[in-house]
């Protein structure tokens, strides 16, 4: 029998049912405690948290890392005599264990190594091991990562923005936003929110959505300005020159550009040919010191920078084709071989 000390409340059952009654969960067949208040109810959830993450660690069995060396084979065994000696003035048996400790700690949590070339993950290991006052330091919990250690992060942050916030009111603020999208597809335009007094322009894309959005701001905030975002009008003008439509309303652009969409279609067909197999790009990298730029497919500058760069490949892609090696290559694709050269 268990007698509740908040409410007097007598019942039948182990810790679940102590649990759901404290926690006042259902499903467990026992009434919820009144006696327990909002606050008291957060609490002893947190303390539940904490014990479950307790026994979950209990539970995980800690695999022992590898082996420096193989024990069996005599060439290692030289080794460790060799490392031996080098052990006491650098420590080098402790190194390569911290080493895999922290390669596991990236395998078992499915951290990203991108994280390994972040100045703070080598200023937080270079600061552990050069300060000798650490001893028995353990790191920062589950919830003081979330909690306070966040807080005063945040807090800081927003100090060093201060100067910045101080400065709007004197020289105005530019909002730049970018659409982006969610998991689901949705569109998102994300900006700071610096209030309507502060804002002197807005800078979008061309967007259809964008351009009607800034015409209804513009009317509300009389103070405010749309910009249209000069690298996406160069962008859109680099498609009416790079990829020119044969059409009534772009005739003019058509017969004056159509030649350019017509070399950057040959030096598509070039590029690919090469970087499809590996024997050719080995050849290409011979004769050549560069590398080939692929296109973006939505971005059309890419494809003068691409052509830019062709011509800087010139001499080196005359040379290649024109070579013996070029010639006496008979691996599949020969007809497109020729159509290079």
């Amino acid at each position: 029998m268990t007698k509740c000390s908040l409410c007097d409340f007598s019942f039948n059952g182990s810790y679940t049912r102590v649990r759901a009654h404290l926690l006042q969960l259902k499903g467990e067949k026992v009434r919820s405690c009144p006696k327990v208040s909002s606050s008291k109810l957060v609490e002893f959830k947190k303390l539940d948290n904490e014990a479950t993450l307790k026994i979950e660690i209990s539970k995980k069995k800690k695999v022992p890392l590898p082996p420096l060396f193989d024990e069996g084979n005599q060439t290692n065994k030289d080794l460790r005599r060799l490392k031996g000696l080098l052990e006491s003035s650098f420590n080098i048996q402790a190194r390569d264990t911290l080493d895999y400790e922290i390669g596991r700690m990236f395998y078992t949590s499915g951290l990203s190594f991108n994280l390994a070339r972040s100045p703070y993950y080598r200023s937080v290991f270079s600061y552990a091991a050069n300060t000798f006052s650490l001893s028995g330091y353990v790191p920062p919990s589950y919830n003081k990562l979330r909690g306070p250690l966040l807080a005063k992060e945040r807090i800081h942050v927003e100090n060093l923005l201060e100067p910045i916030r101080n400065s709007w009111k004197h020289k105005g603020v530019t909002i730049v936003s970018d659409g982006c999208s969610d998991p689901q597809k949705r569109t998102l335009v994300n900006f700071m929110e610096v209030g309507p007094d502060n804002v002197v322009q807005i800078i979008t894309d061309n967007a259809a959505v964008c351009k009607a959005a800034s015409m209804l701001i513009e009317l509300k905030f009389s103070s405010i300005y749309w910009t249209p975002c000069v690298v996406h009008t160069l962008n859109l003008a680099l498609k009416n020159i790079c990829a020119a439509k044969n059409t009534e309303k772009n005739s003019v652009a058509y017969d004056q550009c159509f030649w350019i969409s017509q070399i950057a279609h040959d030096a598509t067909f070039i590029k690919n040919f090469i970087v499809g197999n590996s024997m050719r790009i080995s050849m290409f990298n011979r004769f050549n010191s560069l590398k080939l730029l692929s296109v973006a497919q939505t971005i059309f500058a890419s494809t003068i920078v691409m052509l830019k760069r062709f011509k800087s490949l010139k001499k080196g892609l005359q040379e290649m084709v024109i070579s013996d090696e070029w010639s006496s290559y008979e691996e599949d694709g020969v007809a497109k071989a020729q159509s290079v050269k």
